[in-house]
C-alpha cells in the first residue's frame, strides 16, 4: 500500500469519501420544520393584514354612525322645530277657539234677546190686526144701524128738512170716513215698518246663524289641529326613544370599537415583535442556507417545484382575472342602473312639470272659482234686489187691496147715502137696496169661504212642500254624513302615510343588517382573496401579470371615480328628490285647502240649494199671487159686469121717472106696507148681526187657517142654504122693486154713483198696469232664476271635474311615492355598492402592499438562490481542484511506483520495515 505525504491512499480515499457524504448528508438534511415555520410566519401576516383591514371597516362603520347620529340630530332639531311651530299653533287656535266662544256666547245672547224681540213685534202685529178687523168691523155696522133708525124714524112729510138732515149726516159721513182712512193708511205704515224691522231682524238672525256655524267649523278644524299636533307629539316621543336606543347602540358599539381597536393595536404589536423573531430566523435560516452546498439536481427539483407552482399560480390568476372581469361586469349593472336612475329622474322631472301645469291648472281653476264666487254674489244681491221688488210689489197688492176695500166701503157708504136721501115714500126702495148690499155681502162670503177652501187647499200644498222640503234636508244630511265618512277615510289614509313614515326607521334597520350581511360577505371574499394571495410565491413572470392587474385596478380606480361621481349625481337627485317630496307636501297641503274650498264650495252650493227652495217658494207665493190677479181681475169682471147692470139700471130709471107719476098714487098703499117691512127690517139686520158674527169667526178661521175640510164644507153647505134663502128674498125684493116707483132724488145719486164708477173704471185700469207691469217683473225673474241655476249647474259641473282631477292628483302623488321609495331602494343599494367598492379599493391597496412586500421577498430568495449557485459552483470548482489535485498525487504516486519498481533494494527495505 502506498502513502501520500505520509498518509496511506485508502485512509485518504475514505476521508474524502466521508466528506463527500457529508456535504451530501448535510445539502439533503431535513429542512420541513423551516418551510413550516415560514408557513405559519406568512399566515400570521395574513391574519396580521386581516386584522388591519376589519379595524378599518370598524372605523368606516363608527364613521357612517357618526353620519348617521349627525342626520338623527338635524332631523331631531328639525322635528323639534316643527312642533314647536305647532304648539304655538296649538295655542293661537286655543286663543281663537276661547275667543269664538266668547263671540258665540254673546251671539247666542243677541239671538235669544232678537228672538224676544220678534216674538214681541209678533205680538203688537197681531194685537193691531185684532184692533183693525174690530175697528173695521165694528165701524160700518154701527154707521148702517144709525143711518137706517134715522131713515126709519124720519117722518114721511118734511122732506125738505129731511133732505138738509141727509146732507149734514152725509158731512159727517164723509168726514168720519176721511178719518177712518188718516188711521187706516197710519196703521198700515206702522205694519210695513213692522214688517220692515221683522225682515231686517230675520237677515240679522240668518248672518249670526251663518257665522255660528262658521264659528263651529273653525273650532272643528282647530280640535283636528290639536289632534295633529298630538300624534306630532307622540311621533316626536316615538322618535325620541328609538333615537336614545340608536345612541345606546352607538356608544355600544363605539366602546366594543374602542376594544377592539386597543386590542387590535396590542396584537399588531405582538405580530410586530413576533415579525422581528421571524425575519431574525430567517436571516438565520438565509445563513444557514449560505453555508450549506447544495447538488444540482436538487436545484433542478426545486426549479422543477417552482414551475408546478407557477403553473398553479397562473391558473390562480386566471380565476383572478375572471374575478376581475366579473367585477367589471358588474360595474358596467352599475351603470345601467345608473342609467335607470337617470331615466328615473328624467321620469320624476316630467311628473315634476306634469305637477306643475296641474298647479296652473289648478290657479286656473281657482280664477274661475272666483269669478263663478264673484257672479253668484252678483246673482245673490240680484236675488236680494228681486226679493226686495217682490216685498215691495207685494206691499203694493196690500195697498191695492185697501184701496178695493176702501172702494167697498165707499160703494156701501154710497148706498147708505142712497138709502139716507131716499124719501119715506122710497123705503121699499131702500129695502131694495139693503136686500142686494145683503147680497153682496152673501157673494162675499160666499168668495171668502171659496178663498178659505182654496187657502185650505193651499196650505195642503204647503204641507206637501214641507214634506218634500224635510226630505231634502234629510238627504242633505245624508250627503253630509257622506261627505264627514269620506274626511274620515281620507284621514284614516293620512294616518297610514305617516305610520308608514315612522316605518322608515325600521327600514333603515333592515338596510343596516343588508349593509352587516353585505359586510359579511365582504369580508368572505377578503378572505378568499387572501387564500388566492397565499398561494402566490415569488416568480418573476407574476410582475407583468401583477403590472396588468395594476392596470385593470387603475381601471377600476377610475371606474370608482365614475361611481363618486354617480354618488355625488345621486345625492343631487336625492336632494331634488326631497325637494319634491317638500313640493309634494306643499301639494298635498294645496290640495286640503282646495278640500276646503271645495267643503266651502258645497256649503255654498247647499246655501244655493237653499236659494233654490226660496226661489220656488217665491215661485209659489208668485203662483199664488197670479192666482190672486186672477180673483182681482174676475173681481174686475164682475165690477165690469155690475156697471153693465147699473146701466141697464139707468135705463130702468129713466123708465121709472116715467112711472113716478103712477107711483104716487101708491104711495099710500106702501105707507101701510112700511111698518110691515119695518118689522121685517128688524128682523134682517138681527140675521145681518148673525152673519156680521159668522164673517167674525170666518175671519178668525182665516188666521188661524187651521179648520178641518168637515167644518169647510159644513160652512158651505150653511153658505148654500143661505144662498138659497138670498135668492128667495131678491125674488121677493124684485117683486116689491116693481112696485116702488118713487125715486126723486135717484138721478143725483146715480150721478154720484157714475161718477165713481168712472173712478173704479181708472183704478181697474191702473191696476191692470200695475199687473201687466208685475207679470213682466216675474218674467224676468223667472228668467234671471233660470240663469241662476243654469250657472249652479255649471258650478257643480266644475266641481265634480275638479273633483275628478283632484282624485288623478292623488293617484299621481301616490305613484310619486311609491318612484320615491323605489329610487331610495336603489339608492340605499348603490351607497351600498360603493361601500363595496370602498372597501375593494382598500383591498386592492392590501393586496398592492402584500404584492409588494412578496415581490421584496422573492428577490430576496432569488438573491440567497443565486447565491447558493455561486456557492455550488464555488464549491463544483473546489471538487475540480480537488479531483485535479487527486489525479496529480495520482500520477506522482504511479510515478513513486513505477521508480519504486526501479529500485528494488527499496522495495527490500520497505519489505522489512
Amino acid at each position: 500500500m502506498g502513502e501520500v505525504a505520509g498518509l496511506p491512499i485508502p485512509s485518504i480515499f475514505i476521508f474524502i469519501a466521508s466528506g463527500v457524504l457529508l456535504g451530501y448528508l448535510f445539502w439533503y438534511r431535513d429542512t420541513s420544520r423551516f418551510e413550516k415555520r415560514i408557513e405559519e410566519l406568512e399566515r400570521d401576516l395574513n391574519q396580521a393584514g386581516e386584522d388591519n383591514t376589519s379595524s378599518k371597516a370598524s372605523a368606516g362603520a363608527d364613521d357612517a354612525n357618526r353620519d348617521n347620529i349627525k342626520r338623527l340630530s338635524q332631523t331631531i332639531a328639525q322635528r323639534e322645530a316643527q312642533l314647536q311651530s305647532l304648539r304655538d299653533d296649538l295655542y293661537d287656535s286655543m286663543e281663537t277657539r276661547s275667543e269664538l266662544s266668547h263671540t258665540i256666547e254673546a251671539l247666542q245672547q243677541e239671538q235669544a234677546a232678537s228672538a224676544q224681540t220678534i216674538d214681541g213685534l209678533t205680538e203688537q202685529l197681531a194685537a193691531q190686526q185684532r184692533q183693525l178687523d174690530d175697528h173695521r168691523r165694528s165701524v160700518p155696522a154701527g154707521n148702517t144701524e144709525q143711518m137706517i133708525h134715522e131713515v126709519l124714524d124720519h117722518p114721511a112729510s118734511d122732506s125738505n128738512a129731511s133732505a138738509d138732515a141727509d146732507d149734514a149726516l152725509i158731512a159727517e159721513i164723509t168726514a168720519h170716513v176721511a178719518e177712518l182712512q188718516q188711521q187706516l193708511q197710519e196703521l198700515s205704515q206702522h205694519n210695513n215698518d213692522l214688517q220692515a224691522e221683522k225682515l231686517a231682524l230675520e237677515t240679522r238672525l240668518a248672518d249670526l246663524l251663518s257665522d255660528h256655524q262658521s264659528l263651529t267649523s273653525e273650532v272643528d278644524e282647530n280640535q283636528q289641529a290639536s289632534q295633529q299636533l298630538a300624534d306630532a307629539l307622540a311621533a316626536k316621543q316615538l322618535i325620541q326613544h328609538e333615537l336614545d336606543a340608536a345612541i345606546k347602540q352607538l356608544e355600544e358599539v363605539t366602546d366594543v370599537a374602542a376594544t377592539q381597536q386597543n386590542a387590535g393595536q396590542r396584537l399588531l404589536q405582538q405580530q410586530h415583535q413576533d415579525l422581528r423573531d421571524q425575519q431574525a430566523e430567517l436571516e438565520q435560516i438565509q445563513s444557514d442556507l449560505k453555508a450549506s452546498r447544495a447538488a444540482e439536481t436538487v436545484a433542478e427539483r426545486e426549479c422543477e417545484m417552482l414551475r408546478q407552482d407557477i403553473d398553479k399560480l397562473t391558473l390562480q390568476l386566471n380565476y383572478a382575472i375572471e374575478e376581475a372581469e366579473r367585477a367589471i361586469g358588474h360595474g358596467e349593472q352599475l351603470a345601467q342602473m345608473a342609467e335607470q336612475q337617470e331615466q328615473t329622474i328624467e321620469q320624476l322631472e316630467s311628473t315634476c312639470d306634469q305637477l306643475r301645469q296641474a298647479d296652473q291648472e289648478r290657479a286656473q281653476t281657482l280664477d274661475q272659482l272666483a269669478r263663478t264666487q264673484s257672479e253668484y254674489d252678483q246673482q245673490s244681491e240680484q236675488l236680494t234686489d228681486r226679493e226686495h221688488l217682490i216685498e215691495k210689489l207685494r206691499n203694493e197688492m196690500a195697498d191695492l187691496s185697501n184701496q178695493a176695500d176702501r172702494g167697498l166701503v165707499d160703494a156701501e157708504e154710497l148706498e147708505l147715502t142712497k138709502t139716507s136721501l131716499e124719501d119715506a115714500l122710497a123705503a121699499l126702495e131702500q129695502e131694495r137696496d139693503i136686500r142686494l148690499r145683503m147680497e153682496s155681502t152673501s157673494s162675499e162670503k160666499t168668495s171668502t169661504i171659496a178663498e178659505l177652501s182654496r187657502r185650505c187647499e193651499q196650505i195642503e200644498q204647503l204641507q206637501l212642500t214641507i214634506d218634500a222640503l224635510t226630505e231634502e234636508a234629510t238627504e242633505r244630511s245624508e250627503r253630509f254624513e257622506h261627505l264627514n265618512n269620506t274626511l274620515q277615510q281620507t284621514e284614516t289614509l293620512l294616518e297610514e302615510r305617516q305610520q308608514e313614515l315612522l316605518l322608515i326607521p325600521e327600514l333603515q334597520s333592515q338596510l343596516n343588517l343588508r349593509i352587516t350581511t353585505i359586510e359579511q360577505m365582504e369580508q368572505d371574499q377578503q378572505q378568499l382573496t387572501d387564500k388566492l394571495h397565499r398561494q402566490v410565491e415569488a416568480a418573476e413572470q407574476l410582475s407583468k401579470q401583477l403590472r396588468d392587474r395594476e392596470t385593470d385596478i387603475a381601471e377600476l380606480k377610475l371606474q370608482l371615480d365614475q361611481a363618486d361621481q354617480q354618488a355625488e349625481q345621486l345625492a343631487e337627485v336625492e336632494r331634488a328628490l326631497l325637494e319634491s317630496q317638500e313640493s309634494i307636501t306643499n301639494a298635498m297641503q294645496v290640495n286640503l285647502n282646495q278640500e276646503a274650498h271645495v267643503e266651502e264650495l258645497k256649503r255654498k252650493l247647499d246655501a244655493l240649494d237653499n236659494v233654490k227652495q226660496q226661489n220656488d217658494w217665491l215661485a209659489t207665493e208668485l203662483a199664488e199671487s197670479k192666482r190672486v190677479n186672477a180673483g182681482l181681475n174676475a173681481s174686475l169682471n164682475d165690477q165690469m159686469s155690475e156697471m153693465e147692470s147699473l146701466r141697464s139700471l139707468e135705463a130702468e130709471l129713466e123708465e121709472l121717472e116715467e112711472r113716478f107719476f103712477e107711483s104716487n098714487k101708491r104711495g099710500t098703499q106702501l105707507a101701510q106696507q112700511r111698518d110691515h117691512i119695518a118689522d121685517q127690517l128688524i128682523l134682517r139686520e138681527e140675521e145681518v148681526a148673525s152673519l156680521q158674527r159668522r164673517i167674525q169667526a170666518t175671519a178668525e178661521l182665516e188666521k188661524q187657517l187651521h179648520l178641518s175640510k168637515r167644518e169647510i164644507d159644513q160652512l158651505k153647505q150653511q153658505s148654500d142654504l143661505q144662498t138659497i134663502a138670498f135668492s128667495d128674498q131678491r125674488d121677493e125684493l124684485l117683486k116689491l122693486r116693481d112696485a116702488s116707483a118713487e125715486l126723486e132724488a135717484a138721478n143725483k145719486q146715480l150721478d154720484l154713483t157714475h161718477q165713481r164708477l168712472v173712478q173704479a173704471n181708472q183704478l181697474s185700469d191702473q191696476l191692470k198696469q200695475k199687473v201687466d207691469q208685475h207679470d213682466e217683473l216675474i218674467s224676468k225673474t223667472n228668467t234671471r232664476l233660470s240663469l241662476a241655476n243654469e250657472s249652479v249647474k255649471d258650478l257643480e259641473r266644475q266641481l265634480t271635474t275638479k273633483s275628478k282631477q283632484h282624485d288623478e292628483l292623488a293617484q299621481q302623488v301616490e305613484q310619486l311615492t311609491d318612484d320615491q321609495q323605489a329610487n331610495q331602494e336603489l339608492i340605499a343599494n348603490l351607497e351600498s355598492k360603493l361601500t363595496s367598492m370602498n372597501s375593494l379599493e382598500a383591498e386592492s391597496d392590501l393586496l398592492r402592499s402584500k404584492n409588494t412586500d412578496l415581490m421584496g421577498h422573492l428577490r430576496r430568495i432569488g438573491n440567497a438562490h443565486e447565491e447558493s449557485l455561486q456557492e455550488n459552483e464555488r464549491a463544483q470548482e473546489s471538487i475540480a481542484n480537488l479531483q485535479q489535485e487527486i489525479h496529480q498525487h495520482l500520477q506522482t504516486i504511479r510515478m513513486l511506483r513505477r521508480q519504486r519498481g526501479s529500485f528494488p533494494a527499496i522495495d527490500d527495505e520497505y519489505d522489512a520495515a
